[in-house]
Order: structure tokens, then C-alpha cells, then sequence
């Protein structure tokens, strides 16, 4: 990789940007689960940096009632519906 190669690659990258290929070239490669996972974790950090700036949360009544567990459920089922089980290998950290 030299100079030349990489101002092409940010010509192309800048100059030549085009959405829709780049939707098309993630579904080819990883599929709509992958698109409906990512764009799920940009809304959450949509809605985290909206609350820490907003206060959004403190102003909804019952949210510590019924949002706070809600969420923690959703985490948890998430948890086991995006975990690979099936792994044979197993990383080990000893502190």
C-alpha cells in the first residue's frame, strides 16, 4: 500500500459515496439480521445521548416501575437470543 493507492481509496470512500451500494454490499455480506442488530444499537445510543443531555427518563411517570424491569428483561432475552452456545472454545481470565 502506497500514497497513490491510498488517496484512491479516499477518493472513493468520499468523492464516490453512495448509500444504497453500501446497504446492498451489507446485505450481501451479513444479512438483515445484522442491519435490524446494528441500526437497534445506534437508536439505543440515539436514546442514551438524548437522555443524559434531555433528562427524558426522569420526566416519564412510572418509568422505575415499569420501563426499568422491561428493559432488563429485553437485555437478558437478548442475552440468550445473540449468544453462541454452541462454542467449543472458551476464553479464561484470571485476575
Amino acid at each position: 500500500l502506497n500514497i497513490h493507492d491510498l488517496a484512491h481509496i479516499y477518493s472513493q470512500i468520499f468523492c464516490h459515496f453512495n448509500p444504497h451500494l453500501v446497504i446492498t454490499e451489507l446485505l450481501h455480506n451479513n444479512g438483515l439480521f445484522f442491519i435490524v442488530i446494528c441500526t437497534a444499537f445506534i437508536i439505543l445510543l440515539f436514546l442514551k445521548e438524548a437522555n443524559e443531555e434531555f433528562a427524558l427518563m426522569n420526566k416519564i411517570k412510572g418509568f422505575k416501575i415499569i420501563y426499568k424491569p422491561v428493559f432488563y428483561i429485553i437485555l437478558l432475552v437478548s442475552l440468550f437470543l445473540l449468544g453462541n452456545f454452541n462454542a467449543e472454545q472458551f476464553i479464561y481470565f484470571q485476575f
